[in-house]
């Protein structure tokens, strides 16, 4: 698979060619108009709206919207949104104040029928990608779509 960057050459995914710093600096103009009309955004959400990685998560959705700030910044706030409906900016809290991966509500159905998909092999790759295995094809997907 491969994606293509303005004005540079197909880039295999999952790896990067240049650092996010300097694409963050070559695109700072769209970047800075993205903060300025998501200003009232970032104090909905902990994690995509507060430093060090929000800049990060502007530039993933200017990329994912092909520069159009206005376009990027209403796919942002969607996704601010779907972060409070479903309280996702609580889950690395609970994880660092000593909740386990069982405790989440309607793990086990989950996992009776998704095995592996719990139990994921991290890592990162020799040129500093990460790398998620799951085992989806252990996967029962009857099962799974019953699931309520």
């Amino acid at each position: 698979l491969s994606c293509r960057v303005e004005g540079r050459q197909s880039v295999k995914r999952g790896t990067m060619n240049e650092p996010i710093a300097d694409l963050l600096s070559k695109h700072s103009d769209a970047v800075d108009e993205m903060k300025e009309i998501l200003k009232d955004e970032f104090p909905r959400s902990k994690v995509v709206g507060a430093e060090p990685h929000r800049d990060t998560w502007i530039l993933r959705f200017l990329i994912g919207n092909k520069f159009k700030v206005e376009a990027a910044a209403d796919k942002f706030k969607q996704m601010v949104t779907l972060r409070e409906k479903h309280n996702l900016d609580s889950i690395r809290a609970d994880f660092e104040n000593g909740k386990k991966y069982f405790e989440i509500p309607g793990f086990n159905q989950h996992h009776q029928h998704c095995l592996g998909a719990f139990h994921l092999q991290n890592g990162d790759a020799k040129d500093g990608s990460p790398i998620n295995i799951q085992q989806v094809a252990k996967w029962d997907y009857q099962k799974y779509r019953e699931i309520p």
